[in-house]
């Protein structure tokens, strides 16, 4: 291999991981935004540096200062895969196969590592769509508290004894429903 082949690749892999860590801190400013959250960005970049070594907006740290958040959060670039060319992504075949749209394997990996971490809460994750400025947000449900405005994708699946219902929601709408206009979910951030 080419020296300079070996440095091309590992100036990909970082600019791949800056893609993903921009794409996520621009998902938590948004929350915060939308939340009317402002006041809490100092300490969550705090916060981030405590946990991860650096000062960069991720959605864990969010998820670990505000555990009353109705769903524990999560992003995904999906590998860069355009989900309004991707064939498994379009209608029908997310209703013939919804199993094999490329969202729901990230989706599956997030859930299985984070839902001990959830504690009861939705497991849910953020990735782009074209068209919807902050992306779709696909999760596990649990939400019935909030009225989401909308359309929503519903797969039921699991068996009949052990159903499993996921949904597929506009980022946006999931987050305006929690946080209700102010009357919905209010931070309470875990004390340090």
């Amino acid at each position: 291999m080419h020296p300079f082949e070996k440095m091309n690749r590992r100036t990909g892999d970082a600019l791949r991981e800056l893609e993903i860590q921009r794409y996520e801190a621009s998902r938590v400013e948004f929350l915060l935004n939308r939340c009317n959250m402002g006041r809490w960005r100092s300490r969550l970049y705090s916060a981030a540096e405590e946990t991860l070594g650096h000062r960069v907006l991720r959605l864990s740290v969010f998820n670990d200062f505000f555990p009353d958040f109705p769903i524990v959060l999560g992003a995904s670039r999906l590998d860069g895969v355009k989900l309004h060319t991707d064939k498994r992504s379009l209608l029908p075949a997310l209703f013939r196969d919804f199993e094999s749209a490329p969202f729901v394997a990230a989706y599956e990996e997030f859930f299985e590592a984070n839902i001990d971490k959830a504690q009861g809460r939705a497991v849910g994750l953020v990735f782009p769509r074209k068209g919807l400025k902050q992306g779709l947000n696909m999760h596990n449900g649990g939400l019935d508290a909030y009225w989401v405005k909308g359309t929503s994708l519903v797969y039921t699946g699991g068996t009949r004894k052990a159903p499993v219902q996921l949904y597929v929601q506009a980022y946006q709408s999931l987050i305006d429903a929690i946080y209700g206009k102010g009357h919905g979910w209010r931070p309470e951030p875990l004390e340090n």
